[in-house]
């Protein structure tokens, strides 16, 4: 359990608080565990391996101890270990005045069968320009790897540190790291001078919420809600109003959700009308999906009675990938067949993960039963779905990389398959995963609203959400359970939500004056007491936003 917590503590990192000191990105590794740490370290997860990250207090190295990941056993004293995989990575801004920027990795190893530095050099619209990599020593004393690279031009840059242990797992690997030192044209930087400024005249005020934003979704087909901060019931408010607004105006007919699909499957029968599942056993489930369950029930309703009174029917999908253990695609399976219906081979087959066996299973059963047409398409959906999760298993960056291409196969696979040409979807999720760019992850990666803006073009489109200050739900990382966090506004002028707090209005629709513009912009997921801040070319990223203040 001691490892649960200190990985859980490593979950969503990252945070630039506007710092005006010389180590505004903590180079040295200081705050890696704290609340306010600001690189991005991979968690461990059982099935793709990973690391148990530490302060090493057993070393003083240049007036610190340094930063270590550890091997996880598998049980304990077992000498039988998970893959050892650690990840770290960070976005900095840095101004273009510089020719070359040398990045020096302060480092050592122990078991450690590659390892290396990389950055990416990006332009003010998150555009690649240059990239390198170094391999660091793999020596079981401290090291240094220097990597220089070209800065013209480039006003972010990545860092990506990555040490991947030996392929034979029984052997304990170790990486240790003491710090970054990064300099421009052989100086030192001063970081105090490298932030952003975000003017007032960055974006233009356009007007309420959701009236002066309909034109612009007026040509999309797809339309992405992605919110910066997950839990905040004000958000959840807007975008039901938003939602709300296009399906009663007989245009929205697909809501995507950052949910399991399996899930949702039962919000889809309840809102079809189907008589076996109710809203209190709904709420139950919504506890543990941590919905804020008052208001989605009541909106439920809503579409519940849009489909009763409409032969043209909305659907609601979760796009996540599925749960493991199965329990709500028992249960549509009961709802669907109006019965505890035992279906042996089939249930067996999904708990062992023998997913092509209860295909054909279901195929030579389902039948059989007084199902709808639709009602098999999601069930096969369903496990078309456990069949692709099974197929990510990459040690490096399959639970953050396997998430967005799962919602991205989702998405592509219901509009193809439900949505009319003149109608449209629309996805409420998190912003790290449907901007335009990448997913933040320790691995750079395609954002699942990458993938969607390359399929579908101009038919897509991103709506950020940002929040000033107020409370949140989310996990609580020390007490792994639902808690009420305070979120306060981010202090300085390289902040999105700062420069918006200056406005007179409460919630307002923002629109992009320029198409380059580099800025902090927060974000905070399931975990409510880990924030993440990073500059970021902001107009790349979404096409406009709403602001709640």
């Amino acid at each position: 359990m001691k490892y649960v917590y200190v990985l859980l503590i490593c979950l969503n990192c990252c945070v630039v608080h506007g710092q005006h000191n010389n180590d505004v990105y903590d180079l040295e590794f200081r705050q890696c565990l704290n609340e306010d740490g600001r690189w991005n370290i991979t968690p461990f997860m059982a099935g793709n391996g990973g690391s148990a990250c530490s302060v090493d207090s057993t070393e003083f190295v240049q007036g610190k101890y340094p930063l270590i990941f550890r091997s996880i056993e598998m049980f304990p004293a077992s000498r039988s270990y998970y893959r050892f995989s650690a990840r770290l990575s960070q976005q900095l801004f840095i101004p273009g005045n510089y020719q070359q920027l040398e990045f020096t990795l302060n480092s050592k190893c122990l078991n450690v069968n590659r390892g290396w530095l990389k950055v990416v050099a990006l332009n003010e619209k998150e555009e690649c320009l240059y990239q390198d990599s170094v391999q660091i020593h793999k020596k079981d004393e401290w090291s240094r790897c220097v990597l220089k690279l070209p800065a013209q031009g480039a006003c972010l840059f990545r860092i990506e540190i990555y040490a991947v242990g030996e392929d034979d797992w029984p052997k304990a690997s170790l990486f240790s790291v003491d710090r970054i030192q990064i300099l421009g044209d052989g100086k030192n930087i001063d970081w105090s001078e490298s932030l952003p400024v975000l003017e007032e005249n960055t974006f233009e005020y356009v007007g309420s919420w959701p009236e002066s934003v309909l034109p612009f979704v007026e040509n999309k087909r797809i339309i992405a809600l992605a919110e910066t901060v997950h839990g905040d019931s004000l958000i959840a408010v807007s975008e039901r109003k938003f939602v709300r607004h296009l399906v009663w105006q007989n245009k929205c007919k697909l809501i995507l959700m950052e949910l399991p699909y399996d899930y949702t499957l039962l919000m889809n029968l309840y809102i079809q009308g189907n008589s076996h599942i109710g809203a209190e056993e709904l709420l139950q489930y919504a506890r543990i999906v941590q919905f804020d369950s008052d208001f989605d029930i009541a909106f439920l309703n809503e579409l519940r009675e849009y489909n009763r009174l409409n032969k043209e029917k909305v659907y609601i999908v979760g796009i996540n990938r599925m749960t493991w253990n199965n329990e709500y695609l028992f249960r549509f399976w009961e709802c669907v067949d109006g019965k505890k219906l035992e279906f042996g081979l089939l249930r067996k087959y999904l708990v062992s993960g023998k997913i092509m066996e209860a295909m054909k299973e279901f195929d030579g059963k389902g039948g059989t039963t007084q199902w709808k047409q639709m009602d098999i398409f999601w069930f096969r959906m369903a496990l078309k779905q456990l069949l692709s999760q099974r197929k990510i298993r990459d040690v490096a960056v399959g639970w953050v990389k396997g998430q967005d291409e799962i919602m991205k196969d989702n998405i592509i696979w219901m509009v193809d398959s439900l949505l009319k040409q003149d109608k449209k979807a629309v996805i409420i999720g998190h912003l790290l995963h449907f901007n335009k760019v990448n997913n933040m992850a320790p691995v750079i990666e395609k954002s699942c609203g990458n993938y969607l803006s390359q399929r579908f073009g101009d038919d897509y489109g991103v709506i950020g959400i940002l929040k000033g200050e107020g409370n949140i739900w989310g996990k609580s990382l020390k007490m792994n359970r639902k808690v009420l966090h305070p979120l306060e506004l981010p202090q300085g002028r390289e902040f999105l939500e700062y420069t918006c707090s200056s406005k007179s209005e409460s919630d307002f629709v923002g629109n992009w004056v320029t198409s380059g513009r580099v800025g902090w912009l927060r974000f905070c997921g399931k975990y409510a007491s880990r924030i993440l801040c990073v500059p970021v070319a902001l107009p790349q990223r979404m096409d406009c936003f709403l602001w709640v203040r």
